[in-house]
């Protein structure tokens, strides 16, 4: 299943990297209502902080990666989980090429 929806006006799951959140939205309902994610933040596969209208930036993988300089190693298990996802939507850019 592809996590990059083919129709930006059909809901699809947003998942927060800060708390965990999820919520089915549309790109703009979720743009709205303060989600950080793509196609509104920056192009799918890329890390950027993906998080919910109750989260900062400082609590999303890309900010453990950037400004604190882990490791993927070091990161939580949760923050592993959407760098994989993240790296999941590049591939699969990458497919239909």
């Amino acid at each position: 299943m592809s996590a990059i929806p083919e129709d930006e006006n059909v809901p699809h799951l947003h998942i927060c990297d800060g708390c965990g959140a999820e919520e089915l939205l549309t790109t703009e309902d979720a743009y709205q209502k303060g989600w950080d994610y793509p196609p509104m933040c920056g192009p799918w596969g890329t890390l950027a902080a993906r998080t919910c209208p109750n989260c900062g930036v400082q609590t999303s993988a890309w900010w453990s990666l950037a400004v604190d300089g882990k490791s993927f190693a070091e990161l939580s298990e949760h923050h592993q989980n959407t760098v994989r996802r993240v790296r999941a939507e590049a591939e699969e850019l990458e497919q239909k090429k």
